[in-house]
């Protein structure tokens, strides 16, 4: 099966920046969704990378979980997914 690489997020607001005006520059948390496009039915392992917390649902499913306060680090999921299109939902805490 062929590997698939997705940089879903690098972002970086910078020192005591924050997302938008109105929004505190620390504690809060950013949720991204969209869709995936699976090619073929199978087994994926899906690798999540962050520095503090994380985490990755697709098709309303948690696939893999980081989150707690430590440095960047990643986790691996596993999942068995059809080729079709699904949700995909990403959660990222501003600490």
């Amino acid at each position: 099966m062929p590997k698939y690489w997705l940089n879903a997020l690098s972002r970086d607001f910078g020192e005591d920046s924050s997302p938008h005006p109105g929004v505190n520059s620390t504690g809060y948390s950013l949720r991204l969704s969209g869709k995936l496009v699976v090619p073929y039915s199978g087994t994926y392992t899906f690798r999540l990378s962050s520095d503090d917390g994380s985490r990755l649902w697709i098709n309303n499913a948690l696939i893999a979980n980081h989150w707690s306060e430590h440095s960047y680090t990643g986790v691996t999921g596993t999942c068995v997914l059809q080729s079709g299109v699904g949700p995909l939902v990403l959660g990222v805490p501003c600490v």
